[in-house]
């Protein structure tokens, strides 16, 4: 959680939902009750005997166990290095060697264009490189695109669609009650019989990886995976449960009240809402995609040991240049009507009001105005006006009329803005089933390489790609930093201090002007955009954000390029391919999937200090 969604009234205790004010919010650090040194700890007192418990309960060292010659021990290495202590990982899963593991993948929808399913697609890509004995199986709503979402093969790679996990499913005899409307006996009802088919038929998965249960957009399949979890245990089969957390429902306040409906209605002998949405029993453990969730549960009260920390990979196409962009850039500019002489500045999310788009807006006029001004013509050398690019529109109703107040908003006020381009750009190249030569559509990097400069404004993320997944492509990033997001970034060895905090307009950060009010909000941010007309106002706003502007203005700055900013470029990408490349982050996955990986205290980074940039990199003039 960042303190940008604190700020918005996101941040809250286990069962009751507290506003932080701005100051609280920029002070903000740890959402527990102890300090982080403290829990460490805690912890480590905690779990100082586990690593000797594990060692004397391996197979082989106990004596009662399968002979070391029909099973597959957790084998891992464990590190010395304080503070990544090892804790005692989970029992091993225990196949016979011409036996393959069934690894099913859950998720809510399979195919669609979010990223949740970004990551599935490079986990399960890679999985089936290293590991070809692996069956594995996703199951969830199959979207329009399911097809060409992966290359299916049969006992190899599948699908199965069950629709009652999408958030839309109409339950027969509920049509007319949406989620929102449902009481917890209908949650109950409909998640039983959920849970009651998928054991039924996932009866053979030796693990089972349930992707972002953890945002309870749909009640009745987290009390499903809630029940599914607890009967396995009870009856003493040696299923596994991972949880991989992208989002917490405390983070979504509307998903937050579906799921406390548990609490507020059950009675005493059932189990609550912080059972249902973090289940507990030894069968299931957790991915955390960053330092903040890790923590964050073990404050849910999950132990360290059933925890580990796995960032999520980057695409790898990124890590290779092609001739991609050139073609691309033409394109863009006959279908979208982009001036060819305009540099392009991606923000590659879709178009929904936590990303703050209109924040992006105001700092594309505020350069295009610069721009203009031959002052900051020759400082900065912006020797161009800038044209922004959105990847996506929203898809729920409610973000759909975020997208077209933005587009409105653009149209009547002459802004070189394009939102949605997935007409012309996928997550990765597609080329026609029939013709392999025929490009049907580009990738994103490809739309990296196309732009002068990655664009962030988001005020909530759950791990943040646009930070780091730009660098690989050797792009800078500009915009909003979000500090509880970008830390870990930072710890592995990134240097992203020209990013500012806040924006400061009139005494208000921009991102919470009119935030009680989200309608009102959104047009009173867009007024300000208009006021950049204004040179006094412009003026006051490099005057009140004078250092965090000036380090943005100089990432433009040619002679830069091939000093200090190229090298913060060159920097950040061995830094980014060293700790977020595919293989090392999915091979991680896999051995924790194989139970061959022991969890940590705190997560491991493979930065070089003596390969960081100096402090003043980003000092101004």
């Amino acid at each position: 959680m960042s303190p940008a969604c604190l700020r918005r009234g996101a941040g809250v205790s286990r069962d009751t939902q507290t506003k932080v004010g701005p100051c609280h919010a920029r002070a903000w650090r740890w959402p527990f009750w102890r300090p982080n040194h403290e829990k460490l700890e805690l912890i480590q007192s905690a779990t100082r005997c586990r690593v000797d418990e594990a060692e004397r309960a391996r197979p082989g060292v106990t004596g009662d166990s399968q002979p070391e010659a029909d099973i597959q021990t957790a084998s891992a290495p464990v590190s010395a290095s304080p503070p990544c202590r090892a804790l005692a990982g989970p029992t091993s899963v225990y196949l016979s060697r011409d036996k393959s593991m069934h690894l099913a993948i859950g998720h809510y929808s399979i195919g669609a264009h979010d990223g949740v399913n970004t990551v599935m697609w490079r986990t399960i890509n890679r999985l089936c490189q290293i590991d070809p004995t692996l069956h594995i199986t996703l199951f969830g709503k199959a979207t329009d695109h399911i097809e060409a979402f992966l290359p299916w093969r049969q006992g190899r790679l599948e699908y199965c669609n069950v629709e009652e996990m999408s958030p839309d499913y109409a339950i027969p005899g509920l049509e007319d009650k949406t989620i929102k409307i449902q009481q917890v006996h209908d949650y109950i009802w409909h998640g039983t019989n959920v849970a009651g088919r998928l054991q039924q038929r996932f009866r053979d998965a030796n693990v089972v990886l349930i992707e972002n249960l953890s945002v309870g957009i749909n009640p009745s399949i987290t009390y499903a995976f809630y029940l599914w979890s607890r009967r396995e245990y009870q009856q003493g089969t040696s299923k596994r449960f991972l949880v991989r957390v992208h989002d917490f429902a405390q983070q979504r306040p509307a998903n937050f009240q579906n799921i406390k409906k548990f609490q507020a209605y059950l009675p005493a002998d059932m189990p609550d809402w912080h059972q249902i949405l973090y289940p507990a029993t030894p069968n299931v453990e957790y991915i955390a995609i960053n330092t903040t969730d890790y923590f964050r549960l073990l404050d849910h009260g999950i132990e360290a040991r059933h925890v580990w920390y796995v960032p999520n990979s980057i695409d790898p196409s990124l890590c290779h240049k092609d001739d991609g962009q050139g073609p691309l850039r033409e394109l863009l500019n006959r279908k979208k009507g982009i001036d060819p002489h305009a540099s392009l500045l991606f923000y590659p999310v879709r178009a929904i009001p936590r990303k703050n788009v209109e924040e992006a807006f105001f700092l594309l006029k505020m350069l295009n105005i610069l721009a203009a001004d031959p002052e900051y013509q020759q400082k900065y050398h912006l020797d161009t006006t800038f044209h922004l690019v959105v990847s996506l529109e929203g898809s729920s109703p409610q973000e759909k009329a975020y997208t077209q107040r933005l587009r409105d908003y653009a149209r009547d006020h002459q802004l070189p803005v394009t939102i949605d381009i997935s007409d012309l750009v996928a997550l990765h190249r597609q080329y026609h089933p029939d013709h392999p030569d025929r490009l049907l559509k580009y990738g994103v990097a490809d739309m990296y390489a196309a732009a002068r400069m990655t664009l962030t404004t988001s005020v909530m993320e759950g791990f943040g790609f646009v930070f780091i997944e730009p660098w690989a492509a050797c792009v800078g990033v500009i915009g909003r930093n979000l500090p509880a997001v970008s830390m870990d970034f930072k710890k592995a060895g990134l240097c992203l201090d020209h990013l500012y905090n806040v924006l400061l307009v009139n005494g208000e950060d921009f991102a919470d002007l009119g935030a009680d009010d989200p309608d009102a909000g959104l047009e009173r941010r867009l007024a300000e955009i208009k006021k950049l007309d204004d040179s006094e106002y412009l003026r006051m706003i490099l005057q009140k954000n004078g250092a965090p502007l000036r380090a943005t203005l100089k990432m433009f700055r040619p002679e830069r390029r091939q000093s200090v900013t190229q090298n913060i470029v060159q920097s950040n990408r061995r830094k980014v391919l060293d700790n977020y490349a595919t293989p090392a982050v999915v091979d991680q996955l896999h051995r924790i999937i194989l139970a061959q990986e022991p969890t940590y205290l705190s997560p491991r980074h493979t930065r070089q200090i003596s390969e960081t940039l100096p402090a003043n990199a980003y000092d101004t003039d």
